[in-house]
């Protein structure tokens, strides 16, 4: 960033030197997490604010870099811009044009608008849009600073409009895609399960990275994955890029100093810890080419075999946690789900034994397990009403 611009002594003076409002968006299920690591990251006198749909922090530029890189609960990190009352569009259109947009946005910064409205006047979305997005666009074309000529905007710009009782709030999305999409994997698979919600699951489960983790119906290998990142203390945002890298105030030397401070040396790890089993050959060999590709070879050993013939104690001589989410909901009728489920905690009763499980099944059908205690937590996969029930295989 060129330092002898006025432009750019703003953006040291007001987007780099203070503090600014930050909202971690997060599932609801996950808020509790969220918020035990939002204080773990930032400290536990950090003063943290429950909100609708997530948590509000303050912070520096910094403190977003690092809680982008190293959040495994997130969806995303926003950052506050301002607050007004707007009753009416003249009004908005003025309070928008008083942004100093040039301050956040590179002149031709690709730029996504999402309003959402709440018992407001101004309760036409699709209008409230136009409106920021011709305001925005009208005021970067007079002062907004050009990108660098070698500049490449691989992220969209994402603005978030929300308004509620004539009061709008604006803020700017720093994170870019979701916080879920980890950047390791460009396989997908039948219903795959949300990186942080899998997360989610290994933390309240209680996984210990020092003993080993079997994910035997392991489809595009999420589990598998998110457990490899924790084992070797590989920050959940490693491999990705985020949209405040393309910001006019993002320092690149201050991110690399970040990046230097979690590097790991993946190669010291020969124990293949985790197994990941499936009995289709493609997402077998689409997960082999995601864990070479991203050098987690030494974590993870991936094998086609069947959940029922499958001998844990052939691969290992230690317990450890078994992690399933077995076909349901829209891909299982409820009945078959009802059958599908017997025999799975028989084959962990008799293959599994002494071992903790992790199980993600509609709420009811873990309520009628009774071989195996369990506690349970909701969560929501797929926009289904789910759980994950937690215990260990007597």
């Amino acid at each position: 960033m060129p330092s002898d611009t006025p432009v750019n002594k703003r953006v040291k003076r007001h987007v780099i030197g203070r503090e600014h409002i930050f909202f971690a968006a997060t599932p609801p299920a996950l808020a509790h997490l969220c918020e035990i690591e939002l204080k773990s990251l930032l400290g536990p006198d950090h003063q943290l604010q429950k909100q609708p749909g997530g948590i509000e922090f303050s912070g520096r530029l910094t403190d977003a870099y690092r809680i982008n890189l190293l959040t495994r609960y997130s969806n995303r990190i926003l950052m506050h811009l301002t607050s007004f009352k707007a009753t009416n569009f003249r009004r908005l259109e003025q309070k928008l044009a008083a942004i100093a947009w040039e301050l956040y946005l590179f002149r031709d910064s690709p730029l996504k608008v999402q309003v959402s409205t709440h018992k407001c006047r101004l309760y036409h979305t699709q209008a409230v849009l136009e409106i920021v997005r011709k305001q925005v666009g009208s005021h970067l074309d007079r002062f907004g600073l050009p990108a660098a000529a070698n500049q490449k905007f691989d992220q969209n710009q994402r603005l978030f409009i929300r308004g509620i009782k004539d009061t709008f709030t604006v803020a700017i999305d720093s994170s870019g895609d979701h916080l879920y999409k980890r950047g390791l994997k460009t396989h997908g698979g039948r219903a795959p399960l949300r990186e942080n919600l899998a997360a989610a699951v290994l933390e309240l489960a209680g996984y210990d990275s020092r003993k080993p983790l079997v994910d035997p119906m392991c489809g595009s290998g999420t589990f598998s994955l998110e457990a490899a990142l924790k084992a070797a203390a590989i920050p959940p945002g490693w491999f990705r890029n985020y949209a405040f890298m393309q910001w006019p105030s993002f320092i690149h030397r201050r991110w690399q100093y970040l990046i230097d401070q979690h590097k790991t040396d993946r190669g010291t790890w020969t124990g293949h810890l985790i197994l990941a089993a499936d009995t289709d050959s493609t997402a077998c060999e689409n997960l082999r080419q995601c864990i070479q590709a991203n050098d987690l070879s030494g974590l993870i050993q991936v094998a086609e075999q069947d959940f029922f013939k499958l001998q844990p104690s052939q691969w290992t001589d230690q317990k450890g946690l078994v992690v399933l989410n077995p076909p349901y909901g829209r891909r299982l009728e409820k009945e078959l789900m009802k059958k599908s489920l017997a025999p799975i905690m028989d084959r962990l009763q008799t293959a599994y034994s002494g071992w903790r499980l992790a199980l993600i099944a509609p709420r009811e059908q873990l309520a009628s397990i009774k071989a195996i205690p369990l506690m349970t937590y909701p969560l929501i996969h797929g926009g289904l009403r789910v759980a994950v029930g937690v215990g260990k295989i007597p």
